[in-house]
């Protein structure tokens, strides 16, 4: 068994990679921050595809959530094989005029 973690994988890009990352065979913990709906329909479809997983709610900008969830996957599984970092935000302003606060979200 290999297993993959996907930050912001309840929709849009990260959705995408967990889907594929489950077609090819990985066992796929779906991160979200918000949507729990939306978390466990990517989850339905991952199982009703032939794949399994789980939904992890942890914000990835908070360190002590991230220590959290590492650790309750490797309670689960016992490994992770493939991250994908892709949970984000977006901020519509111009990087030079961002404050310090801004950019380390």
């Amino acid at each position: 068994m290999k297993v993959a973690l996907v930050t912001g994988a309840s929709k849009g890009i990260g959705k995408a990679c967990a889907l594929r990352l489950a077609r090819d065979g990985y066992t796929v913990v779906v991160n979200y921050s918000s949507s729990d709906e939306a978390a466990q329909q990517t989850l339905d479809q991952i199982k009703a595809e032939g794949g399994d997983g789980m939904i992890y709610k942890a914000n990835v900008a908070d360190l002590s959530q991230v220590k959290v969830m590492v650790r309750e996957v490797f309670k689960a599984y016992g490994r992770i094989d493939v991250l994908v970092n892709n949970a984000g935000i977006v901020r519509d302003e111009y990087l030079m005029m961002m404050n310090p606060e801004t950019l380390d979200k």
